[in-house]
């Protein structure tokens, strides 16, 4: 599940990924990362958060709520942090 994409070959693009990135790791509560398409000419984004999830937790659907949220909180602060590194740059 790929939330942002280029072209690998697009130097300058992948020099903003990384950069949006890593600001993103040092605020976000998902880690985000980019990984190769197995054909080798794209780089895409996703992001990932280890959770506990068992029938214990008090207000499960709530908790659930929050941290699915933490992905949008993170995309969102990312394309955030590449739209200024864009005008910036």
């Amino acid at each position: 599940p790929w939330w942002e994409r280029c072209s690998l070959y697009d130097v300058e693009q992948v020099a903003r990924l990384k950069m949006a990135i890593n600001e993103t790791n040092t605020r976000a509560q998902a880690t985000t990362f980019f990984s190769v398409s197995d054909e080798g000419d794209v780089v895409g984004v996703h992001s990932k958060k280890n959770l506990l999830f068992i029938p214990q937790i008090p207000n499960l659907t709530g908790y659930l709520q929050a941290m699915l949220e933490d992905f949008f909180r993170a995309r969102h602060f990312m394309e955030g942090e590449l739209e200024r590194l864009k005008n910036n740059g």
